[in-house]
């Protein structure tokens, strides 16, 4: 008796008409016509071709259906895993038995015609029909399914097929019915087995009232066939036309199918979604069946989280889309946020742009993702639909609301909008610190989550829930209502730096965390700089600087904030004139705090033998590179006598001599090799004559220990540019061995 295939699971593909939104069931009725109308005197070969995903199994199962209903056989086989052709034919060689016997088609492998001794060797089956008579002996009853398939498997891996009497004994019992084979999945079988198997379909399995349907990706197939066989060349798809009798294509899913599923999908795992968020983004989902439920199950498991939260605490524009992201490429969402959270000047200059200018930089931006994740090529048209969704939606939010929304949809919070709320509104009223120790040990119990990671959140929320108030505050136009938000704004810096700072803080941040949280209000102060018109706006200004200077001395490490402050750099803004003025007076101050130590360290990598050698990269260490390299560095101001003192203290030893000279070479390489990063040519010249002392502490150091002859020649080149710059010859050493002409010879000659 046949049986409908059933799969479950959260992929499986659709049986039941009722959820057949993609329409196709009348594929599947095209795909019986043809059956049906097709000779019985040969077999029939139907290729269903789609990618992967778009519902080909669905539409076998639709087939399988109307097959059933027809009274024919239907046998289902993926080689789905098989590795080997061997492995192909012993599996397919059980599945067509079983298929047959099941439906009352006697089949009689044991009886071996006279041309499979001539083909397969006379030995071999011998040996077969020897094993065959044992397994017959040991049951003490002929050979079912289970003997028979090893016996056919055996034969069809050596390409060998039913004799005309079996075939014959087979059609006989078929009467009008027809046996339709569905390979599917043929797509995901190893390479090598692919071309064998089309071949036997082809000439092989060539038996009336037979039908085989294969569903797979054509240029999947079609690849796997060139790669097998090189005399191919490019004409896999060629051969596909030659071993395919009727070619079915699934067509595309048109917007309103899509829409259709969608919706279906969310009312059935989604209730919790707002309807009105879901019609928003139904354009942009995927017209991938698979892909499309993969979505919406990624939002259907965020019920429980979801449950702990507000209505007013999430915005399901910013979820949904980013999950949309994320369903193509984690990389890409990833990176999408990274551009997007703080960058207020970047959505602030799009509004001023001629379209021409900003289509220009959205296609250069476009180009950059892609190469930055090839694998979105081939979707590059769903890609940028996605990215111009984003681009529309993300300017509508404050940054930290676009990061808690983010930090919702990538990982559970350990600590909601509203419990953080009640939590510091009960601190305000009582600012013990026992108050937050015992907030975070309800939070990690009621979140399940590790102390360290509650503690981190508790932290980042302050700063989100401070950058909040100040969005909030701006709206306002009663002064008593500003007043307020910004009184509320002072007690989050408070609450900030009882959390993290000091000397005994609740929470126990690593200098990378605390680092990383500096960097966000960092941020919020240049956002808001300009906001200081009010008193109460100023006196917050002033607050958030001293809250960065405590904050900042907290991590114990000041060179990576120093580092953020970007050294030799100013802020522009085209726009607004006073608000750059502003940023740059925050970042100068804030400077001038984290400078000393900064330096401190900087002068570590000239005390420290090896450590110069870190500069040479551009991309990292820049801070410590700009201090020990751009002639307007405090170290050649206020710390000039720190930095001779360092390589003063470093004579005589053999490791000095390396790293004065790797020294030289780095303050020399912009005359050498043009502007640099924090120096032109022209302004490192000046500074050689003005730094002659330090140039001549330096090669004299260098020069200190004999240096191979290979060398000799580009060390009296760096001596002569550095007298041509300024520096006084008498300051610069020349050594005996510097000076022998020996070594000149050997080196023209070279």
């Amino acid at each position: 008796m046949n049986r409908i295939t059933s799969q479950t699971g959260h992929d499986a593909p659709i049986a039941d008409r009722a959820e057949d939104f993609y329409d196709r069931w009348p594929v599947a009725k095209s795909i019986s016509r043809i059956i049906a109308t097709a000779p019985s005197k040969w077999s029939t070969r139907i290729g269903l071709f789609a990618p992967w995903g778009d519902g080909k199994t669905s539409v076998l199962n639709f087939v399988e259906q109307q097959q059933l209903e027809a009274g024919n056989i239907v046998i289902r086989y993926t080689p789905w895993g098989a590795s080997t052709p061997d492995e192909v034919w012993k599996d397919f060689g059980k599945v067509l038995i079983a298929g047959l016997q099941r439906n009352g088609v006697k089949v009689r492998w044991w009886a071996a015609p006279i041309h499979w001794v001539k083909s397969f060797g006379v030995e071999k089956v011998k040996a077969a029909i020897k094993a065959l008579g044992k397994m017959i002996e040991s049951s003490g009853h002929a050979p079912g399914a289970s003997v028979g398939a090893n016996v056919a498997s055996m034969l069809l891996s050596k390409k060998l097929t039913f004799s005309s009497k079996d075939m014959l004994r087979v059609t006989d019992q078929l009467g009008d019915r027809r046996v339709v084979v569905f390979i599917d999945d043929l797509d995901r079988a190893a390479p090598a087995v692919v071309p064998k198997l089309l071949l036997v379909l082809r000439e092989l399995l060539d038996y009336k009232q037979f039908a085989f349907v294969l569903a797979f990706d054509r240029k999947v197939v079609a690849t796997a066939l060139e790669q097998s066989n090189e005399a191919w060349g490019k004409e896999g798809e060629t051969f596909l036309d030659k071993v395919i009798d009727f070619r079915v294509d699934l067509p595309q899913p048109t917007a309103d199918q899509v829409r259709r599923l969608g919706l279906f999908q969310f009312g059935a795992l989604c209730s919790f979604v707002p309807r009105e968020s879901v019609d928003a983004i139904v354009k942009l989902l995927p017209s991938n069946p698979r892909k499309l439920k993969l979505f919406v199950r990624m939002i259907a498991s965020m019920q429980k989280e979801v449950e702990r939260h507000e209505d007013a605490e999430l915005d399901w524009g910013v979820i949904l889309l980013l999950a949309l992201v994320r369903t193509e490429s984690e990389g890409l969402a990833s990176r999408l946020l990274e551009n997007t959270i703080g960058n207020v000047e970047y959505d602030f200059m799009e509004g001023y742009e001629e379209a021409e200018d900003k289509n220009a930089r959205r296609a250069r931006e476009l180009d950059l993702l892609l190469k930055e994740f090839p694998e979105l090529v081939p979707r590059t048209a769903r890609v940028q639909r996605l990215i111009e969704a984003w681009r529309a939606e993300m300017p509508r939010h404050p940054g930290e609301r676009v990061r808690y929304q983010a930090s919702f949809a990538l990982a559970p919070h350990s600590i909601t909008w509203s419990e953080f709320k009640q939590f510091f509104a009960k601190w305000q009223a009582d600012r013990r610190a026992s108050v937050i120790a015992n907030f975070l040990a309800e939070q990690e119990k009621e979140s399940e989550a590790r102390a360290e990671t509650v503690q981190s959140e508790l932290a980042e929320t302050i700063v989100s829930h401070y950058g909040t108030i100040l969005e909030n505050a701006s709206h306002f136009n009663l002064k008593v209502g500003h007043q307020s938000q910004l009184s509320h704004a002072a007690d989050a810096l408070d609450l900030l730096l009882q959390s993290v700072g000091g000397t005994a803080p609740v929470c126990a941040l690593t200098p990378e965390q605390l680092s990383k949280l500096w960097e966000r209000l960092y941020g919020l102060a240049l956002e808001w700089c300009h906001f200081d018109a009010n008193e109460s706006d100023a006196q917050l200004r002033i607050k958030e600087r001293q809250t960065l200077i405590e904050l900042g001395k907290a991590t114990g490490d000041h060179m990576p904030i120093y580092e953020m402050l970007k050294p030799g750099q100013s802020h522009e803004d085209v726009f607004d004139g006073r608000s750059t003025k502003l940023k740059n007076a925050l970042s100068d101050a804030l400077r001038q705090v984290f400078e000393p130590q900064a330096c401190a360290v900087a002068l570590s990598y000239v005390k420290t033998p090896g450590e110069i050698r870190r500069l040479r990269s551009r991309g990292e260490r820049r801070a410590a590179r700009y201090l020990l390299t751009t002639p307007s560095s405090p170290m050649f101001t206020t710390h000039k006598t720190d930095l001779l003192e360092a390589w003063t203290g470093r004579r005589n030893t053999s490791e000095a001599v390396s790293d004065a000279s790797e020294y030289l070479s780095l303050l020399l390489r912009a005359i050498g090799h043009g502007d640099q990063e924090y120096c032109t040519s022209e302004e490192r010249k000046v500074f050689i004559k003005a730094h002659s002392d330090l140039m001549g502490m330096i090669w004299n150091l260098s020069v200190s220990e004999p240096s191979q002859f290979r060398m000799l020649q580009d060390l009296r080149k760096q001596r002569d540019l550095l007298v041509d710059l300024g520096v006084p010859v008498s300051d610069l050493d020349m050594p005996d061995w510097l000076k022998s002409q020996s070594a000149i010879p050997l080196l023209k000659n070279e």
